[in-house]
């Protein structure tokens, strides 16, 4: 089922020069699915009242124009597959003309509350999303990240509570955030993939790990022992 909403780029979602930031994008993206699935009847509280919830496993977004301050842009996206325990969809940003700005494909981890395991995708979860639309035409990366050797340390950055969402969790876009910071990262990339691990709760740190190539930023979000919260690459 395709969903779509009409908003525009506001003056604190720019950048010096004009440009969406990075992580206003990602919030644009994140909400239009929050959205739709509340709109279906799926949404947050409806999926834990039947002991279960939708865990973002990965992002991978495409950035083909930038919409810069008041654009007025159209939100669109549907889920295409659900298979095993995943849920795969769409999200992407079009102008007033009907261009595509941004494409993203994002996948999701149907789990169940109580022992936080995935478990197989019910009839019960598709139904709200039917009938299911054809994935959008893009290039499609692997839903694991392809590590890299040779990460630098960098300085830990710890959880605060402005990143938690109402799991009590820190929310997908603040990892990309944290890990936009660590580099300070100057330029829009061409595509931005995250892939999630483990959630970070209030007071857990980062201990952020970098991998520079010519075309390339790899960040690995690891805690005290080296296990993985979060890698997002940026490419460019």
């Amino acid at each position: 089922m395709l969903f779509e909403k009409e908003t525009y780029v506001r003056y604190s979602e720019v950048d010096k020069d004009g440009l969406i930031k990075i992580d206003a994008l990602v919030n644009h993206l994140q909400d239009i699915v929050m959205l739709h699935a509340d709109e279906v009847g799926a949404g947050i509280a409806q999926v834990i009242d039947m002991g279960t919830v939708w865990f973002i496993s990965t992002w991978q977004i495409e950035i083909i124009t930038p919409p810069r301050i008041y654009d007025k842009i159209i939100l669109k996206t549907n889920p295409y597959e659900f298979k095993g325990f995943f849920g795969n969809r769409n999200v992407w940003i079009e102008n007033e003309k009907g261009e595509i700005l941004v494409k993203a494909n994002s996948i999701w981890v149907y789990l169940d509350v109580k022992t936080k395991v995935p478990k197989r995708i019910d009839d019960a979860a598709v139904k709200p999303y039917l009938p299911l639309e054809p994935k959008l035409e893009m290039s499609y990366s692997s839903r694991k990240i392809a590590m890299p050797e040779n990460f630098e340390p960098s300085e830990p950055v710890r959880v605060h509570y402005g990143q938690l969402d109402t799991n009590g969790h820190v929310n997908n876009c603040q990892y990309i955030k944290t890990a936009m910071d660590v580099i300070e990262i100057k330029d829009m990339p061409r595509q931005i993939r995250a892939e999630y691990k483990k959630s970070a709760l209030y007071g857990d740190v980062f201990y952020p790990y970098i991998h520079r190539e010519e075309k390339a930023i790899y960040v690995d979000l690891r805690d005290k022992d080296n296990a993985e919260y979060a890698t997002v690459v940026f490419e460019f």
